[in-house]
């Protein structure tokens, strides 16, 4: 024990020689062991319970940061899906204006380009043209 009355810590050498003084005694043997001997087993085991709770709680927020940061990656990866897409639906749209060589035309606006009416209109047109022949 300390002056101020409170046990202190063994030293991982103490903690040892501690050990050491009890490995060759069956669990069911009856052995005696000091009162301050003991104090200081106690006392390492609570530092030791201590420090797996702050791991403990050290580990949960990291498993939390860690789902926090897949879930980010998760959205980009989905916002970068939905990128791609719009990109091949715009390309698709340029690539059909480009074969119909209509670019420039003032019937054509960029707007109906981009909701796709201009190829939805026309395919509809070749439907019906090729219904009347």
């Amino acid at each position: 024990m300390s002056e101020s009355g409170k046990v202190s810590l063994p030293t991982p050498e103490r903690i040892e020689e501690l050990k050491g003084r009890f490995k060759d005694v069956e669990p069911e043997e009856l052995t005696f062991i000091k009162v301050g001997e003991l104090n200081e087993l106690l006392a390492a085991l609570e530092e030791s319970q201590q420090e797996y709770e702050i791991m403990k709680y050290d580990r949960d927020a990291l498993v939390k940061l860690v789902s926090n940061h897949q879930s980010a990656v998760d959205d980009a990866c989905r916002e970068l899906a939905e990128a791609q897409q719009t990109i091949a639906r715009q390309q698709e749209a340029l690539e059909f204006i480009a074969d119909m060589k209509i670019i420039g035309s003032a019937h054509v606006s960029m707007q109906a380009i981009a909701r796709g009416v201009l190829k939805g209109n026309f395919l509809e047109g070749n439907k019906k043209g090729s219904d009347k022949a």
